[in-house]
């Protein structure tokens, strides 16, 4: 039975790669813009609207049935895509795991298609999820439910990250699949790669 569980939480395995860039976009932008959110929210005081049928949970969820469907093409197409790059090692620092090969933990160099398979999976599985946790929300609000002010603002909080770190990962993903799958220069993730693309490439 736990190993059943683990393989449905197998997409979260995303948050296990690493690179610093990832890193910025999984965690520090998102907790920003989340704290900010929430911050602007409970300002305002507008925590009471957040779950109406015109809030900011609804409009949420209404995103979500259609990022979801994106995600899960996205994911079909990225594995299926007749793209000889595409399983090559990323160039410059590219994001890694740590693995088990041959009953040893080894740290795994990504290919590209590894890592946006990586990603789109994710996505999805986060896309389901939120809006699962947003009809619960939802619920809970119809019924009357009478919750904490303290305890609602904490739940916004990580809802509210948890959303942020959905759409940060989704510009990341959008800009390999606008941009990054089609290009080759040295560096292929993080601020480096402006830096080497600015005095050559006029495209960026």
């Amino acid at each position: 039975m736990l190993a059943s569980f683990r393989l449905l939480l197998k997409p979260l395995r995303y948050l296990a790669i690493a690179h610093e860039v990832k890193t910025w976009v999984d965690l520090w932008i998102p907790v920003i813009l989340g704290v900010l959110s929430v911050g602007a929210i409970v300002w305002i005081d507008l925590t009471s609207q957040v779950l109406s049928d015109s809030g900011f949970v609804a409009g949420i969820n209404e995103l979500l049935q259609i990022l979801a469907g994106f995600y899960i093409a996205a994911l079909a197409a990225v594995a299926t895509f007749n793209l000889g790059d595409l399983d090559n090692k990323m160039e410059g620092k590219a994001p890694t795991i740590v693995d088990t090969v041959d009953g040893e933990k080894v740290t795994v160099a990504l290919t590209r298609r590894q890592f946006l398979c990586a990603m789109f999976g994710y996505l999805a599985w986060m896309s389901i999820v939120l809006f699962l946790i947003g009809l619960t929300f939802r619920a809970l609000a119809s019924a009357a439910i009478s919750v904490p002010r303290p305890v609602a603002n904490v739940a916004l909080s990580f809802y509210s990250i948890a959303v942020w770190n959905l759409l940060t990962t989704t510009a990341l993903g959008l800009y390999y699949l606008s941009d990054r799958i089609y290009r080759s220069t040295p560096v292929d993730m993080g601020p480096a790669a402006a830096d080497e693309t600015a005095g050559g490439d006029d495209d960026h």
